[in-house]
């Protein structure tokens, strides 16, 4: 059920919050870090003078590394 409502906010276009509350909950919720990271980089490319993009900036950072990925990538 919360993986069908991601899906939705991920094939709209949808508000920097609403991405940002969908990251999270990929996150928190699907155990799916690799997702919410995607979603917060989409927050950063849409929006990057928001609220949600500088938790989303935050957030990124912490799952590139978790991920391993190179800070940037």
């Amino acid at each position: 059920m919360l993986d069908a409502a991601v899906a939705r906010i991920e094939a709209a276009e949808v508000d920097a919050d609403a991405l940002l509350a969908a990251g999270r909950t990929c996150e928190d919720r699907l155990a799916d870090p690799a997702r919410a990271l995607r979603l917060y980089e989409r927050v950063l490319a849409a929006a990057p003078e928001t609220r949600a993009a500088v938790a989303a900036g935050r957030l990124a950072t912490g799952l590139r590394v978790e991920l391993g990925a190179a800070p940037g990538a």
